[in-house]
């Protein structure tokens, strides 16, 4: 029987075999540094997004007893690592914008009962460190220029109904501690100086009118010389017509002599 002849295999490539090994590091990375890993040589392994290892165990996160802290590990919300957990179960050391931590859970901010302190955690508006809460829902010890506090909300003033008081309350202008608003400023004021107090507000000052004395015009004489009466004494003209009457009432008077008698 003929036997078939034996075929050698080459021996591989040290340059494959560096390849092979910089393959298997490479995705051994990948998988070790994912975000919901956890790290490398943990009794856990990798434990996927929503869970965090607990002993040898992945479990679920669930806030705020078991949240998932930096290291991929379960941890308690408001424990040191785990100042509070978001709305994913991971730890956080500060809730995000428009959130605060009450009891180490992250919650959304809603004026006037749950705003945010400066240290991040929540508070109710008009207590102990949070007077007032703003627009933003953050706790402020004074309204910003233009509002005031009213039922630990920041207002818009609007007077004479919602004015500045000094304590930066909002009162109602003609009414205890607000004895008239300025209309300019919107602010409480003792008095309105020369102005008076109408309706709860500062009016204008009235303006008085000022009466200016008018002019009496002069008249002045002029001398232009006038046209004497054509029959004046005075004239020519009339001492001619004179004559001529007296020749008329002459002759009439000797015609009726003469032939009357």
């Amino acid at each position: 029987m003929r036997r078939r002849p034996r075929i050698a295999l080459a021996a591989p490539r040290p340059i494959a075999v560096a390849g092979y090994a910089l393959v298997a590091v490479g995705v051994a990375g990948y998988l070790l540094m994912r975000p919901d890993a956890a790290p490398a040589g943990g009794p856990c392994g990798v434990c996927p997004t929503g869970t965090c290892c607990s002993g040898t165990m992945c479990v679920s996160v669930a806030r705020p007893g078991t949240c998932r802290a930096a290291d991929g590990t379960c941890a308690a919300g408001g424990t040191s690592g785990c100042n509070c957990c978001d709305f994913s179960g991971e730890c956080v050391t500060a809730c995000p914008t428009g959130q605060c931590c009450d009891v180490a859970v992250c919650q959304d901010t809603l004026r006037p009962n749950t705003c945010r302190a400066a240290d991040g955690a929540c508070a109710k508006g008009g207590t102990a460190g949070c007077p007032c809460c703003d627009f933003s829902d953050a706790c402020v010890t004074a309204c910003p220029t233009g509002q005031c506090c009213d039922v630990a909300v920041c207002q818009d003033t609007l007077s004479p109904n919602t004015c500045r008081a000094a304590d930066g309350t909002c009162a109602t202008g003609g009414t205890t501690g607000c004895f008239c608003c300025d209309i300019n400023t919107e602010n409480c004021v003792s008095s309105c100086g020369s102005s008076p107090c109408t309706g709860g507000q500062c009016d204008a000052p009235t303006a008085t009118p000022t009466a200016t004395p008018t002019a009496t015009p002069t008249v002045t004489p002029t001398n232009a010389p006038q046209a004497a009466p054509v029959l004046a004494l005075g004239s020519g003209a009339g001492a001619l017509g004179l004559a001529v009457l007296l020749a008329f009432l002459v002759v009439w008077g000797y015609r009726r002599i003469r032939y009357g008698a």
